[in-house]
């Protein structure tokens, strides 16, 4: 009477233990590598050694605060999430940018320059083309925060390849 059912009950559970481990089997396949992962995070950390960086990403913050006592948006944190997140789950590099490029355009895109003087120079719009400064400064900072995106991008995909290039799985 124990034997069919014991049997039974073996059969069960290891039914349980095959689908249990296919459930991880199947993750790991779909699963970036564990050196992309470390890559992307070395690359993240090499381009934020440069302060100039996250200097120019709080200029371009300063030129549309509407106070001084606001808090300042961290743009280049904003791009190295979105950038990082893509490529830690296998995403290639023209979605890592435009991932870039959506974060900050939720923060930015339409804001009006309060302070036109802490617009990074040299100006890449022409003034002549705008009806007034205002409108130019604008469409000036549209333009600096968009090159500064596209600009963080392309650094990290430098240090990505870097890191990529200059190690082993083992020392990841």
């Amino acid at each position: 009477m124990f034997g069919p059912a014991a049997r039974q009950m073996v059969q069960a559970w290891a039914g349980v233990l095959r689908r249990s481990e296919a459930a991880p089997a199947t993750w790991r396949t779909k699963a970036p590598a564990a050196i992309e992962a470390t890559s992307v995070s070395g690359a993240c950390d090499a381009v934020a050694t440069d302060g100039q960086v996250r200097r120019q990403g709080l200029q371009l913050a300063a030129a549309v605060e509407l106070s001084r006592w606001a808090e300042p948006f961290d743009a280049w944190a904003a791009i190295r999430r979105a950038w990082s997140t893509v490529r830690d789950q296998g995403g290639g590099a023209a979605q890592a940018r435009t991932a870039a490029l959506r974060a900050l355009e939720a923060q930015w895109d339409g804001v009006r320059v309060c302070d036109a003087t802490a617009l990074p120079e040299p100006a890449i719009v022409a003034a002549g083309d705008f009806s007034s400064p205002a409108r130019w400064a604008d469409a000036e900072f549209q333009h600096q925060w968009q090159r500064y995106v596209v600009d963080c991008c392309d650094r990290l995909e430098e240090a990505l390849e870097a890191s990529a290039a200059g190690g082993d799985a083992r020392q990841q």
